[in-house]
């Protein structure tokens, strides 16, 4: 039973891994791979234990959203239900659709029609859909996370609004960003919003996560983009924000991962 215990945690963990890889495979003309990857092994594997579930659902959205640039939304929308069923903190993704607007002009007539259409109803949504599901009791069981109102000031979201704006503050790099690194870099900017609102709020930051996971993306954009301008200190400074996310994730048990013990552990003693 134990065995089957860890074995399950494998699987996930594996598919979890493998969708969030071959999506950062997909930019790997415009990014330092090496960089995104140990970004994401820092930013997010301490925390994989704690969060499997939603993880997993991060996963599926973040593969997923590489159909938002091909103009097959409908696969998107299959794979955030997919996620949504897995957890349900996955229906904020819904507002990745805003990506559309970096590529409107390349979208057929109708398309236009229909986010045009989306961007009407969207806001009412995003204004109705809570009311109607606190309403119904769907969010009773998350009541508690809006409970504290103790004001956390943490250094994480700052070191990483910090290292942004070095990075956009000089020589437009934005505008030289191809559509799908103009919305990582968005995507960021909405993740570390909801960050600050982690401040005030206890497990608040987790919903950012959808967003926050295109972190590993955006600063290896901006990295690749200071290298090409001939600063490569900045990269050099990324990775020490890496160092010190991981340094700090793992001090004390490492939120229960430590001592590590190898899955292989469990099957051969």
């Amino acid at each position: 039973m134990e065995n089957g215990f860890y074995l399950f945690n494998f699987i996930v963990s594996f598919a979890t891994n493998l969708l969030i890889l071959l999506r950062l495979w997909d930019f790997k003309e415009q990014i330092n791979l090496s960089l995104s990857f140990g970004l994401f092994y820092s930013f997010f594997i301490p925390v994989e234990l704690n969060i499997a579930r939603q993880l997993l659902a991060i996963a599926l959205v973040f593969w997923g959203s590489r159909y938002i640039f091909t103009h097959k939304v409908w696969l998107f929308l299959a794979f955030l239900l997919f996620a949504v069923g897995i957890h349900r903190s996955s229906l904020i993704a819904i507002l990745l659709l805003c990506a559309l607007y970096f590529i409107k002009d390349e979208m057929s007539y109708s398309s236009r029609t229909v986010l045009s259409c989306v961007s009407l109803v969207m806001p009412v949504c995003v204004i109705a859909a809570p009311i109607i599901l606190i309403n119904t009791g769907y969010l009773t069981d998350y009541a508690k996370y809006f409970e504290s109102n103790d004001i956390k000031i943490g250094l994480m979201t700052i070191l990483k609004l910090l290292v942004l704006f070095i990075g956009l503050s000089k020589h437009k790099l934005f505008q030289r960003f191809d559509v799908q690194g103009k919305a990582t870099v968005i995507f960021t900017i909405v993740g570390l919003a909801i960050s600050i609102i982690g401040y005030l709020f206890d497990y608040m930051e987790r919903i950012g996560y959808f967003f926050s996971i295109f972190d590993v993306v955006s600063l290896s954009y901006l990295a690749r983009a200071q290298k090409d301008i001939g600063n490569a200190e900045y990269e050099r400074m990324i990775w020490l924000l890496s160092l010190y996310v991981l340094f700090t994730a793992l001090s004390g048990n490492g939120q229960g991962i430590l001592p590590y013990e190898s899955l292989w552990f469990h099957f051969t003693v």
